[in-house]
């Protein structure tokens, strides 16, 4: 979660806002079948929080799953809460909070 871009920028313009959430990143994946129980996450980070503004989560990164077949947890993958790309939560800041990261995209490709 919030793999890629670490910590950017500050909050508000102000030397001692807290810093905004790393982005999810990229996740493509092509198999024969994908299948099992486990998790395939691309989230954002969570802003930093600070003493005047908090940084802003990290947008949700993308997945990209390619396969003959889909099966256990991601036999429907439109609808599987098994795959997420959420956007990340805002800090915590006295004087004001920054927004939560926007969702990512997911997309999966049925190969016959």
């Amino acid at each position: 979660n919030g793999g890629a871009g670490g910590r950017a920028g500050k909050g508000n313009g102000v030397s001692n806002g807290g810093g905004g959430g790393g982005g999810g990143g990229v996740l493509i994946i092509c198999a024969k079948t994908i299948t099992g129980q486990g998790f395939i996450k691309a989230n954002g980070g969570s802003g930093g929080n600070s003493s005047a503004y908090s940084g802003g989560g990290g947008g949700g990164g993308v997945i990209v799953l390619i396969a003959q077949t889909f099966s256990g947890a991601f036999a429907n993958q439109k609808l599987s809460t098994n795959i997420q790309v959420n956007g990340g939560n805002t800090g915590v800041g006295s004087l004001g909070n920054g927004v939560i990261g926007t969702n990512g995209n997911i997309y999966t490709f049925q190969m016959s």
